[in-house]
């Protein structure tokens, strides 16, 4: 069984993709080499936890992007 992807892990990528305008989970996933259905869990919490912000939709692929909010960087 594999380790469970951690919310760190993604706020770390997250912040790589902040300058660009921010990322989406289907991005992430990408970067880190996993399928999407495994960041998901970590990535609901990140929501949830108001750790991440809608930032617009990717222009090329539809998708929704998201970016580091105020909450994140105080923490």
């Amino acid at each position: 069984m594999t380790a469970e992807i951690s919310v760190d892990r993604l706020l770390a990528v997250m912040r790589d993709f902040d300058e660009f305008g921010g990322g989406s989970l289907e991005l992430v996933a990408w970067e880190l080499g996993e399928p999407a259905s495994r960041v998901e869990p970590a990535w609901s919490k990140l929501i949830a936890d108001g750790l991440i912000e809608p930032a617009g939709i990717d222009s090329i692929f539809g998708e929704p992007l998201w970016r580091l909010s105020a909450k994140c960087e105080t923490e």
